[in-house]
């Protein structure tokens, strides 16, 4: 058996425990509920550890964008990485729309978009906890913790670059709501990178091709409700990037 069916038989394991934590929390309480939240959690982690190590195993080409931080703005967007959290919070906003606020801004909507064991995790290590700390707090090995927190700053040092890099291609439309132009290349493969892989192939089917919900369900063997729902939570994903319309 190959490295890579072995990671994939692993994963149908957690998928297949994850689905079991899931039915028993339906009716678990107190502290047995706690219990298999923090479980869940680490399944769910794991699940994204070996998602990304099949990946590595088995690479497949990508559509990639460019993105340009150069000059002052991208010496300036190295220095706010570095910072933790509180520091960035305690800074001191300056009047007007200014580079800074925009970056803080692009931050904060970033930080809010980890997942809740990733801002849980970097809230206590910015705290002043050590790894190892928190790791034997939630029972969980630190190499695990670590790869963790890794995840959750990349994350979200990529994602703040695209908010960022949005926000600055905003133009004020009416009534002053920000507008994106999506006729613009870079632009657009920077939008549509921030989506999932289901909900890009949804939007395009349904705007790009002009297909109905019925038919993107029958020509993917999935429910027209499904349907529906991801390519709302598509929109919404979109909408929340600059706080406007597309």
């Amino acid at each position: 058996m190959s490295r890579a069916a072995e990671v994939r038989e692993e994963r149908r394991a957690l998928q297949r425990r994850r689905t079991e934590l899931r039915a028993r929390l339906e009716t678990a309480g107190g502290q047995e509920r706690q219990a298999l939240r923090l479980e869940l959690a680490g399944v769910e982690e794991d699940l994204v550890s070996l998602g990304r190590r099949l990946r590595e195993l088995e690479p497949r080409h990508k559509v990639s964008y460019r993105a340009t931080w150069a000059g002052k703005e991208g010496q300036a967007w190295d220095r706010l990485q570095y910072q933790t959290w509180a520091e960035l919070e305690g800074t001191e906003a300056l009047e007007g729309p200014t580079e800074r606020e925009q970056m803080l801004q692009a931050l904060r909507e970033a930080r809010e978009a980890a997942t809740p064991t990733q801002r849980a995790y970097l809230a206590a290590v910015e705290g002043g906890a050590r790894p190892a700390a928190v790791a034997r707090g939630v029972g969980r090995d630190k190499s695990t913790l670590s790869r963790t927190l890794a995840r959750g700053r990349a994350n979200i040092t990529r994602e703040a670059r695209q908010r960022y890099q949005l926000k600055r291609a905003a133009q004020a439309g009416e009534d002053g709501v920000p507008v994106l132009d999506l006729r613009d290349r870079e632009t657009l493969e920077t939008v549509l990178s921030m989506l999932t892989e289901k909900q890009r192939l949804y939007l395009t089917l349904y705007y790009g091709e002009w297909m109905s919900l019925g038919e993107i369900g029958s020509l993917l063997g999935v429910d027209r409700s499904g349907v529906l729902r991801t390519i709302r939570r598509g929109l919404e994903r979109l909408d929340s990037l600059v706080g406007g319309s597309l």
